[in-house]
Parts: structure tokens; C-alpha cells; sequence
């Protein structure tokens, strides 16, 4: 099963407040975050890893059930992924390994009386939460593909997102910027508005001395 390991968690100049039910951190640091996975009857190692998440000025009010948090970011990392010749992709053994386990088997001795069923809930109201800026830096991708011949190699660098006024209200346009390096040459670069609701995208996009060696095989 994969594992998530952390090498350092940090927190700083928090304070809650059990009167008024309310949460306020100023920082909170995780350093070293991997997802540690055995595949292809391999050893376990790192198949995801994002060595620093950062958030800032966080605010949690219980009674009112709203969230806040200035910004939420995550700092150099990668990820590798493979598919080999039968078109089987490493990475997919991580889902399997999380299948839910099968339901308990009745007792011996005669049928299991059903439940009573519960009163229904009191309807409660939804979570609200803002973030200010949620962005990754200086994150690294790589793709292997060994269902072709010859097998082909993806390598991306420098991937940056920055997402801004991130809420639970799905129909607010978020204005967002990304960019990264194609290791065998190129660049991309987006910057514009997406709306998750419908996942309406208006961007900009601007791509320069783009190769395309690595499309050959396919």
C-alpha cells in the first residue's frame, strides 16, 4: 500500500480561542513530503514528491463554519510514471491498492436483523473558504511510454501554477498563470481565467521553439 512520509512539520503562532470557537495560524511548514510505493515488484521508493508546503496566515471559525488562508504553497518536486509494453501504467497500482475492503460477513447462526433506521439529520450549513493564492513552483514531470516503438521519454521542468481567490463557489472565474520547460526543448506559457464549474477556460497561450522529437513514435 503507498505511504506518505514527512520529514518535518513546523508550526508557528497559533492560538484557539474556545469561547468563540475560532482557529488562527500564522505559518505551517511541511518539509520532506514523499508517497512512497512499491511497483512492478520493485522496491518501495518515492513515486510523488513535494518537498516543501507552506501555508500562511490561516483562519478557522467553527461557529460559522468559514475558512480562510492567505496562501498555500507547494515547493520543488516531481513525479515519474511509466507505461510499459502492455500498455499497463505503473502509477495506476496506487488506485488499485486503495480499493475498499470487502464488507463483514454475517455470524453463523441465522440471518442479521436489519437496522432501525435513524432519524434524518438536521440539515446543516455548507463550509465556506477563501484562499488567497494557492501555487507550485519548481515542480518536475516525467513520462515514459513503452507501449511504442521506439519507447518514448517525456521530461517537463520548471512547472508553475498560481491560482488565485480559490472558494467553494465553483461558478467565481479564478484567474490563473502557468508555465513549464520541455527538457528537450520549449516552453509553454498560459495566463488567463478558469471556471471550475464548467471548467470554461479564457486563456492566453504562448509557446515558443517547441521540439518535437519526443511526439515521434507516436
Amino acid at each position: 500500500a503507498p505511504r506518505l512520509a514527512v520529514d518535518r512539520l513546523s508550526i508557528g503562532d497559533g492560538s484557539f480561542d474556545l469561547a468563540s470557537q475560532k482557529l488562527a495560524l500564522a505559518k505551517m511548514e511541511l518539509q520532506g513530503n514523499r508517497i512512497e510505493a512499491a511497483l512492478d515488484q520493485q522496491g518501495r521508493k518515492p513515486v510523488l514528491t513535494l518537498d516543501r508546503i507552506a501555508m500562511t496566515d490561516a483562519k478557522v471559525d467553527l461557529g460559522q463554519r468559514a475558512a480562510t488562508v492567505a496562501a498555500l504553497a507547494i515547493q520543488r518536486g516531481g513525479i515519474a510514471a511509466r507505461r510499459d509494453a502492455q500498455g499497463r501504467i505503473d502509477l495506476r497500482g496506487l488506485i488499485a491498492s486503495r480499493a475498499a475492503k470487502p464488507g463483514a460477513v454475517a455470524a453463523a447462526g441465522g440471518p442479521t436483523a436489519a437496522p432501525s433506521a435513524a432519524p434524518p439529520a438536521a440539515p446543516t450549513a455548507s463550509w465556506r473558504f477563501q484562499l488567497g493564492q494557492v501555487s507550485l513552483a519548481d515542480f518536475a514531470l516525467v513520462w515514459r511510454d513503452e507501449s511504442v516503438v521506439p519507447a518514448a521519454e517525456l521530461g517537463v521542468d520548471n512547472i508553475a501554477i498560481a491560482v488565485d481567490n480559490v472558494s467553494e463557489n465553483p461558478n467565481n472565474p479564478l484567474p490563473l498563470k502557468a508555465s513549464f520547460d520541455v527538457r528537450t526543448g520549449g516552453r509553454l506559457v498560459l495566463a488567463g481565467t478558469l471556471t471550475p464549474a464548467d471548467a470554461a477556460a479564457d486563456l492566453s497561450v504562448t509557446l515558443a521553439d517547441l521540439a518535437l522529437k519526443p511526439a515521434q513514435p507516436y
